[in-house]
C-alpha cells in the first residue's frame, strides 16, 4: 500500500500517466520483468526475459536491463532460469535488430536517431546537475532518507534487484541528450519506480519498530502527507493538471493539415512529426535529421514525385529552422517556378 502511494503521487509518474510516453510503457516492461524474474518456475524466467526484452525495444537506452533481469533470475532461480531470462531477452533483441535493419539500414540504428548524435560524454555533467537538481522535487525530501535506510536495513533480495535495475535505467541517460526540466525524469522512471519499493520498505521498517501501533499509522500518514503536498504543488504550478488543454494543438494542427493541403503533401517536422502523420493523415519527414546540404534536393525530388512540401514549425524551432537552412532556403525561393515549400 505505501509503495503504491509512493508511486501514485510521484509528480512525473501523474504527468505521464495523463500523457502516456514510450517511458510508461517501458516502465511497465520492466516492472513485469522485475517480478517475474523472482519467480520459481522456468517458464517466468523465460517471460521475464521477453518482458526485459521488450523495455528495450520501447527504449532501446534501457539495453543494460537485459543484462540485470538474467542475474535476477540466477539469484532468485539458479542458472537454468538465467539462462531462459537470457534467450528471452535475445528473441527480443533479435526482432528488434531485424525491424531497425529493414526501417533504418541497419540493426544498430534507431528511430530515435543515431547514438552517436544522442549521447556523449560531453553531456555527463550536465545532466547530473540536472537528475540531481529536480530529483527532490520529484521524490520528496524523506524519500532519500528513506532509501537509504531500506538499502541498508532491509533483506538483501528485495532492495539488491531494484537497486541495480535503477543503477542500468540511470547510466546511460547520464549520457543523453540534455533537458533541463523536472519532467526529464521520465527517463528514469523504469528504474525509480523499482527503487520506490526499498524507499516504501526502509518507511514500513521504521514503522514497525515503533511499539505503539498508532504511532507506526502517525509515521506512515506524515510520509505520505510531506510526499504529497509538494508533489500536488508542483503539478499545480506546472502544466500538468492543464495538459489536455495544452496538448490540443496536436490534433488541430494535424485538424488544419488534413483540410489545406493535397492529401499527397509531405511535411518537414520536428515537434509534430508524429501527430501531423497521425492527425493529419500526412507523410511527414523529421527536418532536423536532413542535412543543411541536403535540403534543397530533398524538396525537388519529392515535388519531381508529385508532393507538395510544407514546413510546419512551433516556437523555438522557426529560429532553429531558419539558422540551419540560412544558405539554402534562398535557393528554394528563387528558383524559376516558385517551390511549393511552405511554412
Amino acid at each position: 500500500m505505501l509503495f503504491r502511494s509512493l508511486v501514485a503521487w510521484n509528480p512525473v509518474f501523474i504527468a505521464y500517466a495523463k500523457q502516456p510516453m514510450s517511458d510508461m510503457v517501458a516502465t511497465l516492461w520492466v516492472v513485469v520483468a522485475l517480478w517475474l524474474s523472482t519467480r520459481a518456475s522456468t517458464a517466468s524466467g523465460l517471460l521475464a526475459g521477453l518482458s526485459a526484452g521488450m523495455a528495450i525495444m520501447t527504449r532501446p537506452a534501457l539495453l543494460l536491463v537485459g543484462g540485470v533481469v538474467p542475474l535476477a533470475a540466477y539469484r532468485s532461480g539458479g542458472r537454468s532460469r538465467a539462462v531462459f531470462t537470457a534467450v528471452g531477452v535475445a528473441i527480443v533483441v533479435a526482432i528488434q535488430m531485424v525491424v531497425q535493419r529493414a526501417l533504418f539500414g541497419s540493426p544498430f540504428s534507431t528511430g530515435y536517431g543515431s547514438g552517436a548524435g544522442l549521447f556523449a560524454l560531453d553531456h555527463l555533467g550536465t545532466n547530473a546537475r540536472i537528475y540531481l537538481s529536480h530529483g527532490w522535487q520529484v521524490v520528496g525530501v524523506l524519500w532519500l532518507p528513506a532509501l537509504v535506510y531500506g538499502l541498508t536495513s532491509a533483506r538483501p533480495e528485495p532492495r539488491w534487484a531494484p537497486a541495480t535495475i535503477f543503477g542500468a535505467v540511470a547510466l546511460p541517460y547520464l549520457f543523453y541528450l540534455p533537458f533541463d526540466h523536472w519532467e526529464t525524469l521520465r527517463f528514469l522512471l523504469p528504474g525509480l519506480v523499482p527503487l520506490t519499493v526499498v524507499a516504501a520498505s526502509g518507511v514500513a521498517l521504521l514503522a514497525k519498530m515503533q511499539r505503539a501501533s498508532w504511532v507506526s499509522t502517525l509515521m506512515v500518514a506524515v510520509v505520505m502527507a510531506i510526499t504529497i503536498a509538494p508533489s500536488e504543488r508542483l503539478l499545480r504550478t506546472s502544466s500538468a493538471w492543464d495538459i489536455a488543454a495544452i496538448e490540443a494543438r496536436y490534433p488541430l494542427a494535424g485538424d488544419w493539415i488534413n483540410l489545406n493541403t493535397p492529401p499527397s503533401s509531405v511535411v518537414l517536422a520536428n515537434q509534430h512529426s508524429g501527430s501531423l502523420r497521425y492527425y493529419g493523415k500526412r507523410q511527414t519527414l523529421r527536418w532536423d535529421f536532413i542535412a543543411p546540404e541536403q535540403l534543397v534536393t530533398t524538396v525537388r525530388e519529392l515535388q519531381a514525385h508529385g508532393a507538395p512540401v510544407y514546413v510546419a514549425l512551433e516556437g523555438d524551432e522557426v529560429p532553429m529552422f531558419t539558422q540551419r537552412f540560412a544558405g539554402v532556403i534562398d535557393q528554394l525561393r528563387s528558383e524559376e517556378h516558385t517551390s511549393e515549400l511552405q511554412s
